[in-house]
Parts: C-alpha cells; structure tokens; sequence
C-alpha cells in the first residue's frame, strides 16, 4: 500500500462498499493483478489480504470495519451516500464474532506492530 506516514489507511469506509463487495464487482483481470501484487493466492480471502496490506502500510494508524474482518460483501453495506432507504440498518450479530477473527488480527497486529 502507499499509506505515507502521518496518514490513516482505510480498508474501507462506512460510505464505500465493503472490501468484499468491491473485490467481487472488479473484472477478473483486476482482482487477478490485486492478487499478484499482494503475494495472494487465488483461494486467499481478499478482505484478509488487504488488511494486511493497509497494516504493513507505513500510515499512522490503520483502520478496518467488521464487516471487512468478517468477510461480508455488499449486502453489509453501511451507507450509499445519495439514497434514503437501507443505509444504517446493518448489525452484527454475537455469533458472527469469534476467536479465530480476534486470533488472526491478534497475529496481524504482532506481524506489522500495530
């Protein structure tokens, strides 16, 4: 990533689509070349890719949402700026957290010491 230093790296944002969601909309040669210049392996979770990408980036502090962590796609979408129906009524539910999510974030924030 091309996070500088004094900067905050994004996933994505409560007005974006959520990784998964854009990963998935790209063409096939784009999410190919994101793989490549990732390192990733085809059957890789993207969203867990760019985490780590934004993570090893040299930004200030980096910041993902749940629904990245959770590898939701469009259908957890916070908010489509421009519309009135559907925005904010996305929730998490108790049994979608769970230890192994914690764990390899745990891992992550060991990896890039964050």
């Amino acid at each position: 990533m091309h996070y500088g230093e004094g900067v905050v790296g994004y996933t994505s944002t409560h007005d974006t689509d959520t990784w998964v969601g854009y990963f998935e909309d790209l063409p096939a040669e784009q999410r190919d070349c994101f793989r490549y210049n990732v390192g990733a392996e085809p059957d890789d979770p993207p969203e867990w890719a760019i985490i780590d990408e934004v993570w090893a980036s040299d930004a200030i502090l980096a910041v993902t949402t749940l629904q990245d962590l959770l590898g939701l796609g469009s259908e957890a979408r916070f908010n489509e700026p421009g519309t009135l129906a559907g925005n904010w009524e996305w929730r998490v539910t108790r049994d979608a957290l769970d230890d192994a999510i914690a764990e390899q974030l745990w891992e992550l924030a060991g990896k890039h010491v964050r």
